[in-house]
């Protein structure tokens, strides 16, 4: 019990020390660590779609693996399969979707118990149907809600995933899409709400007059914040960051200029998504197709992120000459 309190400790600590930084990796992966760390056996990690993207660019399985997660399933996934031996832990969006999948799951369990995180606010309505879907076998252990509805990709960047973004900058482009500019902005609502949520912070609200995406997206976080949930919002003594909401359609010179930064260079040319390059030429093998670009496991990409092409150049040329070097002492070794 003494590890165990210290291991809470030191988790609380790290919290707070990355709320103070206003680290977001480091915050979504304390609220994935606390998941699987607090359920004790082995267990399975239940996602869907989006929280897929969020857990995946904190955590590669081998790392959970070591948290005693054997599985890793999508919702959706329409498996059929009993896994008594496993408990659930399950990561999602409180979306009408999820909770109409999980109450499926719930009737018909598959697992040995069930550990619900959601990683937004969940209305009264949908705790009812989980209940009532849980009344019969009584499988859920716990429900806890864990702000992480937003991809951290860096210290201090992040991305809402809105399924189709193209309708805020072309509106015409909906019925091409299937979704609204409505839909977008309530998205981004919902992925901003649960970033101060996890910041605990309230923020102060600023926008471009002249964007009506930006007025509507200020308009419905505020609403959110400061009218129907003030409660949630209220930090106490907490200092109110700005939160500055702009129109990408009012600058579109800066999309067409090529950066020649190692990272921007790395998306321009080739493409980062999720923290992940695709190399796509069929002169790269299968297994080295797929890179990863992500400043905590790369110390090169860390470094450079922001060096141009010629101090990224040279920072190459040291690295050949030192493996140069240390293969010709090895050879020399041999003989």
């Amino acid at each position: 019990m003494a590890s165990s309190a210290r291991g809470i400790t030191a988790m609380d600590k790290d919290r707070s020390d990355s709320l103070a930084q206003m680290h977001l990796v480091k915050i979504l992966r304390a609220y994935i660590l606390q998941m699987v760390t607090e359920v004790p056996g082995y267990k399975a990690l239940l996602l869907d779609k989006d929280t897929m993207r969020v857990s995946s660019t904190q955590f590669g399985r081998t790392e959970l693996a070591e948290h005693n997660v054997v599985q890793i399933e999508r919702l959706d996934s329409n498996d059929s399969k009993e896994h008594l031996e496993l408990k659930a832990v399950c990561f999602l969006r409180p979306t009408r979707e999820n909770v109409t999948m999980l109450k499926r799951e719930l009737r018909e369990p598959r697992y040995q118990s069930y550990h619900l995180y959601f990683t937004n606010l969940v209305s009264q309505m949908h705790i009812q149907d989980l209940a009532e879907a849980d009344a019969a076998k009584e499988q859920v252990q716990q429900m806890q809600e864990f702000y992480g509805d937003f991809v951290a990709l860096d210290v201090h960047h992040f991305m809402v995933p809105v399924p189709c973004n193209e309708v805020l900058i072309n509106p015409r482009a909906a019925a091409a899409f299937g979704a609204s500019e409505f839909e977008a902005v309530d998205r981004l609502v919902q992925g901003l709400s649960a970033l101060f949520l996890a910041l605990r912070r309230r923020p102060v609200i600023r926008y471009q007059r002249t964007s009506d995406a930006a007025k509507r997206l200020a308009e419905g976080l505020y609403t959110l914040t400061y009218k129907q949930q003030p409660g949630v919002f209220d930090f106490g003594s907490r200092s109110s960051p700005v939160v500055l909401l702009l129109d990408r359609t009012d600058d579109p010179l800066t999309p067409l200029l090529t950066q020649w930064t190692y990272q921007a260079m790395i998306h321009e040319l080739i493409g980062i998504r999720d923290n992940r390059a695709v190399l796509t030429s069929s002169k790269v093998a299968e297994q080295y197709r797929e890179v990863v670009v992500d400043p905590a496991s790369d110390d090169f990409y860390k470094r450079h992120l922001y060096s141009n092409y010629g101090e990224v150049g040279l920072s190459v040329k040291e690295l050949v000459d030192k493996f140069s070097t240390a293969s010709a002492q090895h050879k020399q070794v041999d003989r």
